[in-house]
This record gives structure tokens, C-alpha cells and sequence, in this order.
């Protein structure tokens, strides 16, 4: 299932299972995540089964944090 929302001015799109996975980000039912910025339409961080692009901001881990929790 595909899941598109708006978290902290950001905008993020993530594929999820029904179940945890041992691929899914943080052990969750996330296995895609794409965190990107809502002015700049940046990129800051984006999971495909591991990371492809790795948040670098305490603003964004914190973000994926909040998200990562309701797929737990």
C-alpha cells in the first residue's frame, strides 16, 4: 500500500506491509520512504530497503521517527 501525507512542512510518500519486516525501516511495515521538502522539493531522505538517501538534519530523523512510529 502506498501512503502519501504532510508532516512538519515536509511531504512524504512510503509503501507499507500489513506486517514488520526484517527489510522494513527501523523493523517496521515500511519497506520505501521518501521525505522531501516542502519548499525546496528536495529530497532529504529517501529508504528503499536500506538507505539510499540518509537524513542528515536532527529535524528530519525526527520526522522519519514520528512517521516510522505508526508503522510500527
Amino acid at each position: 500500500m502506498w501512503e502519501n501525507g504532510l508532516i512538519g512542512g515536509y511531504r512524504y510518500s512510503i509503501k507499507h506491509y500489513e506486517t514488520p519486516s526484517p527489510s522494513g525501516l527501523e523493523g517496521s511495515k515500511i519497506s520505501k520512504l521518501d521525505l522531501i521538502d516542502g519548499e525546496t522539493n528536495e529530497i532529504v531522505a529517501s529508504y528503499d530497503r536500506g538507505w539510499d538517501v540518509k537524513p542528515t538534519e536532527p529535524e528530519h530523523e525526527r520526522l522519519i521517527g514520528l512517521i516510522v512510529n505508526r508503522f510500527l
